[in-house]
């Protein structure tokens, strides 16, 4: 018994596309939510696990900048509900790609700026060291007074002085737009957040 293929290989592409799409597509829309909280909770485990939250939290950073309250508890939750899930599909000429896209923070970083705690307040003033953290690099930012260490100012870890003059943002932690203290603590934890989706859609 012998058949005879009267349609194009194209046409019959592009049919089993269609059926693999109608198939596949509404249950990876299904499984979206469920992927979403695994991603947040990785999420929320790469922050807390940053350097910089740490030492925002108790270390130099805190000191640096004379923080009075812990803001690290607000900022990884602005940051955390930032994130959003889309299940994609795309045909190229030989296949079909599904994938899940995530974005995470605005590169605005207006939901973190707008967060009371952004800004350090002092005497005549404030000072917006979060805006400081993540986009000033290694710029000075105060010509005349730098960090002195110690049981001093209103943290009790340090104060500014003129003979440690100028100060910036310590270079262990100092980042710019694109490359901070938020894109390290993804970055490092791509393959944990790959993993995690993989285990979401058993």
């Amino acid at each position: 018994m012998a058949f005879k293929i009267i349609d194009p290989i194209q046409k019959i592409k592009s049919g089993l596309f269609s059926a693999l799409v109608t198939k596949i597509y509404p249950d990876m829309i299904k499984k979206v939510p469920k992927v979403t909280n695994v991603v947040k909770n990785e999420i929320r485990i790469a922050l807390l696990e940053s350097p910089a939250i740490q030492s925002l939290s108790s270390g130099v950073l805190k000191a640096d900048f004379g923080l009075t309250v812990d803001p690290t508890t607000q900022i990884i939750d602005a940051i955390v509900n930032t994130t959003r899930v889309q299940y994609k599909t795309a045909k190229s000429r030989s296949s079909l790609i599904g994938s899940f896209e995530i974005t995470v923070q605005p590169i605005s970083y207006s939901n973190l700026y707008s967060l009371g705690i952004s800004n350090q307040a002092i005497k005549g003033g404030s000072l917006p060291w979060l805006k400081w953290l993540l986009e000033a690099g290694d710029t000075i930012l105060i010509v005349d007074f730098g960090v002195e260490y110690g049981e001093h100012g209103r943290t009790g870890m340090a104060h500014m002085t003129e003979a440690n003059r100028p100060f910036k943002v310590n270079s262990r932690f100092a980042g710019v737009s694109g490359d901070n203290f938020i894109t390290r603590a993804m970055s490092d934890r791509k393959e944990n957040i790959n993993n995690a989706i993989k285990r979401a859609l058993l």
